[in-house]
C-alpha cells in the first residue's frame, strides 16, 4: 500500500447507497475510527451504528480494532438510528445537537456505549453460541426478490441486495489520496462478484487454494464432496469434521445466497446425527483461503443478510441510506441524513416506505399502507407443521426478546436465538436459569397460538 503496511484501508457503507474508503492504522482504537466515519459522512457517532459482518463496534469502550478481527480491506456497514417524527415539522441542524420537537434528543437518549436499543434488550453483537441445541434455524424475509426487502425487515428467498459495496475487491483505491492514513473517498456503486460459482476441474486442480502451514489437516474425506484424495489438504474445523477450502468455500456461498449468516457444519453420520456447530467467521475466512475478492463478498453479504433479517432494517426511501428506529413502536421516522442535507426534517412511513403525508403519527396518509407490521402477516400466515410428534405447530416464530423471526426446519423443539434468548418453539416458554420449563428437547407439549404482537416492539 501507498501508506506503508501499517495503515488498512477499510470500506465503508450504507450510506446514500454508496461505498467511502477510510484509512487508518492497524492499531487504532474502535473510537478513532467511528469518530473518523463520523467526521466523513457528518453524523454523530451516537446516531450510528457500525457493523463488522454481526459485529457492532462498541464505542466508548476501548476497544480496538484487532478486537474485532479485522484486517486490511475490511467491509464495514453503517446503519443510522431514526427517531420517530411527530405532526411538527423544523429546521435542524444535524452538527448542532439539536433535538427534534420539542427537546426529543435526536440519538435517542444513548446508553453508556453510545448506542441504545429499545428492542428489549438484544445487543445484536454476533456473539451468541447457539449452544448445542439440535434445532435448525432460519432467519427469513418476507419477499422472494433476492433484494432489499422494504417490508420490516423479513426475507424469505434468499436475500440480500449486494448493491452498497464498491465492486473493487477490496483493493487499493488508486482515488489520488495517498494521504497520511486519516483520508476517505468515495468509490463507484458496483455489485459484488457473483455468488454460487462452480469451480471447474482445471480451476481446483491447477490453481488450489492453499492452507497455511498452521492449520490442522486430516486424512478423512471432505464431508461434502467425499474428496479423499491424500494430495488433497482437508483441513480440520474447529467441529473435527474434514472439508477442502474449495468446498468450504462454496458451502458458505451458498448459505449466504439462501440468505443466511450464520455459518453450520452440515456433517450428518450414518446413524442421521446431524453436527450443526456454529463456524466464526474467522474461522471461514482463513479455513476457506479467502481471496480479497470472496472476503469483500462474505462481509458484505453476511452484514446484508444479518441486517435485514436479524434487526429489522430498512432503507431510507429517499437517500437509500441504511436505518433503524430508535424506538420499534414508531411508524412515523425522521431520517437525519436527508433532513441535514434539505435543511428541513424528512418523514417518512415505517411501515410502507413513502414520505409521511400530513400529522399524526400512526397513519401515513399513503392509500397503499395497510398499516400493519409485515412480520405479523407472515406469523399468521405460516404454514404448520410437526415438531417432536406434535401436529399443527406454527413453522415460524418471534423471538421472545429481540422479535427476530425464525423458522423451524428440523431436529427438535428448543431454540436459541442470536440474541441469546432460549426458548420452545411449541410452546413459546423461555428458559429459566438455563432450564426449560417444558422438558426434554423431544418431550411434546400444548401448543401456544400464533403471536399476534412482536415481542420486541412491547
Amino acid at each position: 500500500m501507498p501508506n506503508g503496511d501499517n495503515i488498512w484501508q477499510l470500506f465503508v457503507r450504507g450510506l446514500r447507497g454508496k461505498t467511502n474508503i477510510v484509512r487508518i492504522h492497524k492499531d487504532a482504537t474502535v473510537d478513532e475510527l467511528i469518530n473518523k466515519i463520523s467526521d466523513m459522512n457528518g453524523i454523530p457517532a451516537k446516531t450510528q451504528r457500525i457493523l463488522y459482518t454481526t459485529k457492532q463496534l462498541e464505542y466508548g469502550r476501548n476497544k480496538y480494532l484487532s478486537d474485532y478481527n479485522m484486517e486490511d480491506q475490511s467491509n464495514l456497514t453503517v446503519l443510522l438510528r431514526l427517531p420517530g417524527g411527530s405532526g411538527t415539522y423544523g429546521v435542524i441542524d444535524i452538527d448542532g445537537g439539536s433535538d427534534y420537537d420539542g427537546g426529543r434528543d435526536y440519538d435517542g437518549g444513548s446508553d453508556t456505549d453510545g448506542f441504545s436499543d429499545n428492542d428489549g434488550g438484544s445487543d445484536y453483537d454476533g456473539d451468541s453460541d447457539y449452544d448445542g441445541d439440535s434445532e435448525t434455524d432460519v432467519y427469513i424475509d418476507s419477499d422472494n426478490d433476492g433484494g432489499s426487502n422494504n417490508d420490516g425487515g423479513i426475507d424469505n428467498g434468499g436475500g440480500t441486495d449486494n448493491g452498497g459495496d464498491s465492486g473493487n475487491g477490496g483493493g487499493s483505491d488508486n482515488g489520488g489520496d495517498s494521504g497520511n492514513g486519516g483520508g476517505s473517498e468515495t468509490v463507484e456503486y458496483l455489485p459484488p462478484p457473483p455468488i454460487g460459482r462452480t469451480y471447474l476441474p482445471h480451476e481446483t486442480l491447477a490453481n488450489p487454494k492453499q492452507l497455511d502451514e498452521d492449520v490442522e489437516t486430516t486424512e478423512a474425506p471432505d464431508m461434502i464432496s467425499w474428496e479423499d484424495d491424500p494430495n488433497t489438504p482437508r483441513a480440520k474445523m474447529s467441529c473435527g469434521h474434514a472439508i477442502t477450502p474449495e468446498t468450504l468455500t462454496t458451502y458458505c456461498e451458498s448459505l449466504l445466497s439462501a440468505g443466511k449468516y450464520v455459518f453450520k457444519c452440515p456433517y450428518n453420520s450414518t446413524s442421521g446425527s446431524y453436527c450443526g456447530k456454529e463456524w466464526t467467521y474467522l474461522e471461514v475466512r482463513r479455513l476457506a483461503v479467502l481471496t480479497a475478492a470472496e472476503k469483500k463478498q462474505f462481509e458484505t453479504m453476511i452484514s446484508d443478510n444479518y441486517i435485514y433479517k436479524g434487526m429489522g432494517i430498512q432503507e431510507c426511501p429517499k437517500c437509500h441510506s441504511f436505518c433503524e428506529r430508535i424506538n420499534k413502536k414508531d411508524k412515523r421516522v425522521v431520517c437525519p441524513l436527508c433532513s441535514a442535507t434539505d435543511g428541513v426534517e424528512f418523514h417518512f412511513c415505517w411501515l410502507c416506505l413513502h414520505e409521511w403525508v400530513g400529522g399524526g403519527v400512526e397513519k401515513c396518509g399513503n392509500d397503499n399502507c395497510s398499516g400493519e407490521d409485515p412480520r405479523l402477516k407472515i406469523l399468521r400466515d405460516c404454514k404448520k407443521k410437526t415438531i417432536v410428534g406434535v401436529h399443527g405447530c406454527p413453522a415460524v416464530r418471534a423471538c421472545l426478546k429481540c422479535g427476530m423471526l425464525i423458522e423451524h426446519e428440523k431436529a427438535c423443539k428448543h431454540m436459541t436465538c442470536v440474541c441469546g434468548q432460549k426458548f420452545c418453539f411449541i410452546c413459546l416458554k423461555p428458559s429459566l436459569d438455563g432450564i426449560y420449563q417444558c422438558g426434554s428437547f423431544n418431550s411434546p407439549c400444548e401448543i401456544a397460538g400464533v403471536q399476534k404482537t412482536i415481542p420486541a416492539d412491547n
